[in-house]
Formats: structure tokens, sequence, C-alpha cells
């Protein structure tokens, strides 16, 4: 026969427990209805976009896909060129990751839904071989995600308390497109920044941190196997060139000659492998009103380039030595609401 003791002790299990799965479902619940996603990757970024493609899943017409890291996301407006070539587009583009990591990216989707084509977008400065981290998630973890067959105890299995803090914390720069750090996507998965460089701020702290080392041997090669990957499968690749902020480019030297190196580098990937290359800089000059920072463009920016890669795209004869502006507007004073 149990004593009170026994009983007592048998009641406080079943309390801690209770209170412990109770803690965990709380978790779960707060982090589903404030749109958080699990942490798959040390990547933030990359499983945010995962999100993105759970709640914006591809039908059975065959996408075009931009790919890559930061210039892809907020240099390239898919939505513009969705609207323009009434087909539909998804912006893989996460702040951070390596080339080799956007193929993966690009792989596992194209395993789910099909693709009838690749934008591959960077920068000059954009392509390089350090702080650029490789991160991976796996095909039935990906799978399960995107598809919404992930159980709810399941996705609890990756978060994590110092993540989650993190996210709290820079909650406001993550959902505001005021900040170089927003993931406030569009309907096609993109992020233009409402932010203007002003006369210093944002230009100097970006400049700073400029890798200028001409060598890109690993991203280099790894574009060249990504490239030849797709073309291989029968799909168009296109290679699109982001710009730098004109100021940062006139002021050092050094910048000129790695840009060059790295163009020359990007031409012979891309005659390697057969596929079109698209750089701005060949037709025009976009002055500092449409840049955010020294390597991105603002949502004024991304909308002036797109619609020259638009004019590209359907075959157009594109005039060079224009200058682009984009009227100087100061958009860091304007909302920072997303816009769907």
């Amino acid at each position: 026969m149990k004593t009170n003791h026994e009983y007592s002790f048998g009641r406080h299990i079943i309390t801690c427990l209770a209170t412990a799965l109770g803690i965990c479902l709380i978790v779960e619940l707060t982090c589903l209805s404030l749109g958080i996603a699990p942490l798959f990757t040390p990547n933030l970024p990359l499983n945010e976009k995962m999100r993105f493609l759970r709640e914006h899943r591809p039908g059975s017409t065959p996408i075009a896909v931009v790919s890559g890291a930061s210039i892809a996301l907020n240099d390239i407006d898919s939505d513009l060129l969705e609207d323009e070539e009434m087909r539909p587009f998804v912006n893989l583009g996460a702040n951070g990751i390596s080339v080799l990591t956007s193929e993966q990216f690009y792989e596992r989707l194209a395993e789910l839904y099909p693709v009838r084509e690749v934008i591959f977008a960077a920068s000059p400065l954009e392509m390089r071989d350090a702080y650029r981290s490789d991160v991976e998630v796996p095909t039935p973890v990906f799978r399960r995600y995107v598809l919404g067959r992930m159980t709810m105890a399941e996705e609890f299995t990756y978060r994590d308390i110092s993540g989650l803090m993190s996210y709290w914390k820079n909650w406001r720069d993550y959902h505001s497109r005021t900040s170089s750090t927003s993931m406030a996507f569009t309907k096609t998965g993109a992020v233009p920044l409402e932010i203007d460089v002003g006369p210093t701020g944002p230009r100097a702290g970006i400049s700073e941190a400029l890798d200028l080392n001409p060598h890109c041997t690993r991203c280099m090669s790894d574009l060249a196997q990504f490239c030849q990957d797709v073309r291989r499968e029968g799909r168009p690749f296109t290679i699109v060139l982001g710009p730098i902020l004109p100021d940062v480019i006139e002021q050092n030297p050094r910048v000129r000659t790695v840009i060059a190196d790295r163009k020359e580098q990007f031409h012979t990937v891309a005659d390697g492998c057969n596929a079109q290359l698209f750089d701005i800089t060949d037709y025009a000059t976009l002055d500092d009103s449409c840049f955010a920072n020294s390597l991105h463009l603002n949502a004024q920016g991304m909308s002036a380039m797109t619609a020259q890669l638009a004019r590209f795209r359907r075959g157009e004869s594109i005039p060079k030595g224009m200058t682009l502006t984009c009227g100087g507007l100061h958009l860091a004073t304007t909302s920072g609401t997303a816009r769907q």
C-alpha cells in the first residue's frame, strides 16, 4: 500500500511534467503566432526564407528562381519581374549565405516545384570566400517544413531560447524595411530597403567592411559549378551584377582594381557555362539617391535597376551611358511597415 509521501511525490512529478509541457506549448504557439521560423540552421535569414516558402508555396506553373545572398534579396525586384512577365518568380535571396548554400537551397526547392530558370545576383564586392558560412538543411526536414507536414513537436526541437531572445531583441529591425537586416518580404520574397545613404552614416559603416582581396577562388569555383549544374538540367542561367556606391569607387583606387578583376572572373564563369550576364554598370550609373548603403540599393534603386534588367530579358537594345536617379528621397523617415 502506497504512503501519502509516495502519492505526494507522484503528484509532484506529474505537475512538473505538465508544467514543462505547458511551457513548451506556450513557446511553440507564441513562435507560430509571431511567425518565427524554427532555427534549422545558424543562419536566421535562411530559416525565415524557408518559413516564407511554407506560407507562399509555388503552384504547378514553373517558377523563375532568384538566387544569391543580400544582393538577390535587396537589389532584384522580383515582384516587378513577375508583374512584367506575368509568370511566377521566387526570390530565395538570404543575407550571409555562400554560393554553395545558395545552390543547395535552389536544389531543395527544385525537388518540390518545377523551376524554369535561375537568376543569380551578386556584387563584385559581395562575392568573397570569407564571411560566408555554408549551412545545410537536410532534405527531409526542408520537405516536411515547407510542405507544412512538420508537427509542432518536431518544430519545437529546433527552438533555441538564446536564439529566440536574440530574435526578440532585433524584432523591430527584422520587421522594418528601414533596417539593412530586414526580413519583411514582398509577395515574391524580395526586401526593398526603405533607406537612403544620406551624407554619411551607413555609407561609411559598410565601406569599412568591404573585402578588398581580389582572389575569390572558392566562390567563383562554386558559382561555375552552380551554373553548370543548372545548365545541365536544360535551364537558363543568368548572372546579374549589382552596382557599388559611386563615391566608394571614386575614393578608393584599390576598390576599382578589385571590381575590375572580379568582373573579369564573372565573365569567365558565364562564358564557361553558356550563361547570360547582365551588369547594370555596362549601361548606367546609379547615383547616391538609389543606394541604401555602399553595396545595396534602396527600394527606388532596386526598381530602377530591375526595370533595365526586364528590358535586357525582353531582348531590347539598352542605351549606354545613362545616369539613373532615384529622387533623393530620404526613405528612412517613412513608415517601415511590411508590404505584402
